[in-house]
């Protein structure tokens, strides 16, 4: 009998130390929707300021082009006055195009109040503009000495308000930056207030009950902590990861300002060549030479425009996946190194067959192709190997294609090959290298692009194999 009540009162306790865990559990579920609401909050205003620095950059960048085109007007509209050549012609109406273009596009754009006012009323830059790009269409029609005189000084007063226009760019950007800052700073602190709120009227009540379940729950809290720290450990590894992305994005977006910047000391230099040009022919100069050492000189120029444009759009992520050739995206990878294998005396060579196309993200491809090669360098260099050299074999089959980077660097010893792909793993000093380049390589290939990634040994180095599904090419 005693047994028999002694089980009706243990059940009771069990049933009364259920309902009072519904109860701790009740009390916590207001504070898991603050919190969840607060989550949601931080990625829509994290996400709002990703979206509208690109939207400033953007800006900012068709401004500063504009301002580069108004000068670059007036030495076209110089070349047709002294030369109406087809050739000469179509050039100038091609960068009247561009201005036009350009101009349209940011009427388009979501301007602030105070930019929208700066277009349309005051200065009406806008007015300016189209009325600038209309006095170049007249000068097409009807050259002369003194329509290009009302160019010239009409382009003056242009390049300051344009100028203006940059800055001011530039500092509703800055005042939204340090809005979304104000923002960033409210969320964290809500965030502690909730904290807070939650430690001294949830958590803090529920410390005796969970001081009573510690026994039972200490077993299981031993696999628990394996558990917790492979979980820490991996979202060490997403952490670095992604701070790893974030510095290739910032480094895309620093080389997009310093673009900006080039394009007008280049256009600049061009526009002093061309005085000096005109200037040495009117002294009687042989004209031949002068041309000669014109084209070459642009040629540098226009390499240099195009060298940093390279840079610019190799460091911008891929939004979606699309089909993309394989040679193009290894030959992206070596420009970005040429001048630096050229240096350590490296040759480079790239081996394709027809229709190596796959689809994913090219970019990010290119990354992958870019740290792999810098490594062989790198090996290579401190061994000091005689005649070093990279080879980039491209092939496929029915259905995949195959990309191999082969250098002669003496290969991977047996001890670490294993570990070469695995985070933070490094032979380099921790000043020259982190140990993330190959395991992000593998990352994109095998998670983002549903591929392979994996390496060998030959008999003269290392060999990196890359395993993509063919994608083939339209018309096959």
């Amino acid at each position: 009998m005693t047994e028999s009540i002694q089980e009706v009162t243990s059940d009771t306790d069990k049933a009364l130390m259920k309902t009072e865990e519904k109860k701790e559990i009740y009390r916590y579920i207001p504070v898991l929707i603050q919190l969840l609401i607060m989550m949601i909050v931080s990625l829509l205003t994290f996400e709002r300021l990703y979206f509208s620095n690109q939207y400033f950059g953007e800006l900012i960048n068709i401004a500063g082009k504009q301002r580069m085109l108004s000068q670059r007007l007036v030495i076209e509209s110089s070349d047709y006055l002294h030369d109406p050549s087809a050739a000469n012609k179509e050039r100038y109406q091609r960068y009247i195009q561009l201005m036009e273009s350009d101009n349209a596009q940011i009427n388009a754009m979501d301007l602030s109040t105070k930019e929208r006012n700066y277009y349309e009323h005051t200065p009406a830059l806008n007015d300016e503009v189209e009325n600038y790009i209309t006095q170049h269409k007249a000068f097409i029609l009807h050259p002369g000495q003194e329509r290009f005189n009302a160019i010239k000084l009409i382009s003056k007063q242009l390049l300051r308000d344009l100028d203006s226009a940059v800055v001011l760019h530039q500092e509703q950007y800055e005042a939204n930056l340090h809005s979304q800052q104000w923002i960033k700073l409210g969320e964290t602190i809500s965030f502690l207030l909730v904290i807070t709120f939650s430690w001294f009227f949830v958590f803090r009540t529920s410390a005796k009950r969970l001081e009573q379940s510690y026994r039972q729950l200490e077993e299981a809290n031993l696999t628990l902590e394996q558990k917790v720290q492979a979980s820490v450990a991996k979202n060490r590894e997403q952490e670095e990861l992604m701070v790893q992305q974030s510095k290739l994005a910032a480094l895309g977006e620093m080389i997009g300002n310093i673009a900006h910047q080039w394009r007008q000391p280049i256009s600049a230099v061009s526009a002093i060549m061309m005085n000096i040009k005109w200037t040495a022919i009117h002294q009687g100069m042989d004209t031949k030479f002068l041309d000669e050492r014109m084209r070459e000189a642009n040629e540098q120029l226009k390499y240099m425009s195009q060298t940093i444009e390279d840079f610019r759009n190799f460091f911008k992520p891929d939004k979606e996946k699309e089909p993309f050739d394989l040679f193009t995206a290894c030959e992206k990878a070596y420009k970005i190194l040429k001048d630096n294998l050229e240096s350590k005396n490296i040759k480079m060579e790239i081996h394709r067959a027809e229709g190596i196309t796959s689809y994913g993200y090219p970019n990010e491809f290119s990354q992958v192709i870019l740290n792999i090669i810098s490594n062989a360098r790198d090996v290579m260099f401190e061994r000091k190997v005689e005649k070093p050299r990279i080879d980039i074999f491209l092939e496929k089959d029915l259905t995949n294609v195959y990309c191999e980077i082969k250098d002669n660097g003496g290969g991977i010893s047996k001890e670490i090959i294993q570990k070469i792909f695995d985070p933070y793993f490094t032979t380099k000093f921790k000043a020259r290298g982190t140990g993330m380049g190959l395991y992000m390589s593998k990352i994109i290939i095998e998670k983002n692009m549903e591929g392979t990634l994996s390496v060998s040994n030959s008999d003269v180095g290392a060999v990196f194999t890359i395993k993509l599904a063919l994608h083939p090419v339209t018309g096959e």
